[in-house]
């Protein structure tokens, strides 16, 4: 049997995790692995379900563009298999407006989260392979010599709160210094 690709056309209604309309973004994320597919989505999917809100996720590939292409490509749908002793279930969080390479559209990705409808970004460090850091920090200053975040062994994951003014443009840098890792940023609310 041969199922036809995911797409709205083809998405049973059943399987979807909220029937909002369509979203708009209130969420850049960086990182599109699948931690962030099967945890941050799926509890956005299911806030959604009960209260409408601005909460669209635009998702943000560091470098590789496999994860993005095949989002866009299925509508940015796609499933989530739980598994459980007794059960098991696919659910589609249909929670992204968007998925882009930040290697290939960095003004895109910088432009989405200065922008005024953006009110969360998020990033979390999952699926490490070496030691590492990150750095975030107001756009109007240069690079601190303290990071935000370190990591220092192969497949770690973990987060950490941390506070970072914005300048006047609403921008904040991140800068990171590893061989290969996903991130997850939140950034929540913000004033000028």
């Amino acid at each position: 049997m041969t199922l036809p690709p995911l797409t709205i056309a083809t998405t049973p209604t059943t399987a979807l995790m909220h029937q909002r309309g369509s979203l708009t973004t209130g969420i850049v994320h960086l990182g599109l692995g699948n931690f962030h597919r099967a945890h941050q989505a799926v509890y956005t999917a299911a806030a959604l379900a009960e209260q409408d809100g601005p909460w669209g996720i635009l998702g943000v590939a560091s470098r590789s563009g496999a994860i993005a292409a095949a989002m866009r490509a299925q509508d940015l749908r796609y499933g989530v298999l739980e598994i459980s002793p007794h059960s098991s279930k696919v659910t589609i969080p249909a929670v992204h407006t968007g998925a882009i390479v930040a290697a290939d559209d960095p003004n895109v990705v910088v432009d989405a989260i200065g922008n005024p409808g953006t009110a969360i970004v998020t990033l979390t460090v999952t699926e490490t392979v070496a030691g590492g850091f990150l750095a975030m920090y107001s756009a109007a200053t240069t690079q601190p010599s303290t990071s935000s975040i370190n990591w220092f062994a192969n497949n770690q994951t973990f987060a950490v709160s941390t506070q970072v003014a914005v300048d006047a443009a609403g921008q904040v840098k991140i800068t990171a210094g590893s061989s290969s890792t996903q991130f997850l940023i939140d950034v929540t609310g913000y004033l000028f």
